[in-house]
């Protein structure tokens, strides 16, 4: 008789585990049917901040920052948020996305920082505002090019003498 009973514990034990097995793999395979819609979500939720900076939409990009988002987040088409902020030049939208944390010396895959897009395209307001947030002026994007040399290459003598003030070296 206590053979039986000891034999019908650990049923009820296996029956137990295999139900708690069962319910925590249901619950996982429900999050991961979740997880590819929230991929897409989150890919289009960048795809709008970009869009808003490269509109110079102020309210929608401020809107989409209060969100916990990556800083340094990167589109192929586009580069980081900050270097696409910096090639506009729009200092309120750039300062924004510094302040939450954004990477001012993160290269593309030129080598190429914001500072760098700045000067090569004449941003001087983006130029003083990356100044400002200790981006490195002497950086080498991978032609070996500074932003002092891409300023001057471009005929930006506001940012050379920018540049020079704060350091930079020929």
């Amino acid at each position: 008789m206590k053979k039986k009973i000891g034999l019908a514990k650990k049923g009820i034990i296996l029956l137990f585990i295999f139900l708690v097995s069962a319910l925590a793999f249901g619950c996982s395979q429900e999050r991961t049917t979740h997880q590819p819609e929230t991929m897409k979500d989150e890919k289009s939720f960048y795809k709008e901040l970009f869009s808003a900076i490269n509109k110079e939409d102020k309210q929608a990009v401020s809107n989409a920052l209060k969100e916990d988002i990556e800083p340094n987040y990167e589109m192929p088409e586009y580069g980081t948020l900050l270097t696409a902020a910096t090639k506009v030049g729009d200092p309120e939208i750039i300062k924004q996305i510094i302040e939450k944390g954004a990477d001012v010396n993160k290269a593309d895959e030129s080598g190429q920082t914001p500072l760098h897009w700045g000067s090569q395209k004449g941003k001087t307001d983006a130029v003083k505002v990356l100044i400002d947030a200790k981006a490195d002026i002497n950086a080498k994007n991978d032609n070996g090019e500074t932003p002092l040399a891409l300023a001057k290459s471009n005929n930006f003598p506001e940012i050379e003498k920018l540049l020079k003030d704060a350091g930079a070296k020929e």
